[in-house]
């Protein structure tokens, strides 16, 4: 697991801001914060987990399955966001949601997200997947049918939906 990342929702003079870089299977990651919201959204909080590829070499892939969560003071209430995907070179190095969670709430202090400072707590859990069809434990391998059922109903159903 990542360390917890904290960062200001008062500070509006940093639009774009990164954990310390943390390693995990022998890649190094970050997590990249937009407290005001990325080009995609401007009402949300933005976060994506980085592969930081200083030390890679050209054409380096790695495939990782991840969590990215907003940490509540109710743990129950607690918002997760899971992925899996491949993380390559400068392209595609970084993997997250532009929409993880509504401004509105974020600054709502009854809602529990901050802290009287104003700071949030994001946490990250990554799992670097060495061999694609040997998930490591039963969670894990059900958390993966799972995501991969997801998107191939979403591939499936979405020309209906439009």
């Amino acid at each position: 697991a990542a360390p917890a990342d904290k960062d200001s929702l008062a500070d509006i003079s940093k639009i774009r801001q990164f954990s310390d870089v943390f390693e995990v299977g022998g890649f190094e990651w970050k997590l990249e914060m937009y407290p005001y919201g990325d080009s995609q959204s401007d009402k949300t909080l933005s976060v994506f987990l980085c592969a930081v590829d200083r030390k890679q070499l050209p054409g380096w892939s790695q495939t990782a399955h991840y969590q990215i969560a907003v940490v509540n003071k109710d743990p129950s209430k607690t918002s997760t966001h899971t992925g899996y995907d491949i993380f390559r070179g400068k392209r595609d190095s970084a993997w997250g949601w532009s929409k993880l969670i509504n401004l509105s709430k974020l600054h709502d202090v009854t809602q529990g997200w901050a802290d009287e400072d104003g700071k949030i707590t994001l946490q990250a859990t990554v799992h670097v997947v060495k061999h694609e069809y040997m998930p490591v434990n039963r969670t894990y391998r059900k958390s993966l049918c799972g995501l991969y059922y997801e998107r191939v109903l979403q591939s499936y159903f979405k020309p209906f939906l439009k």
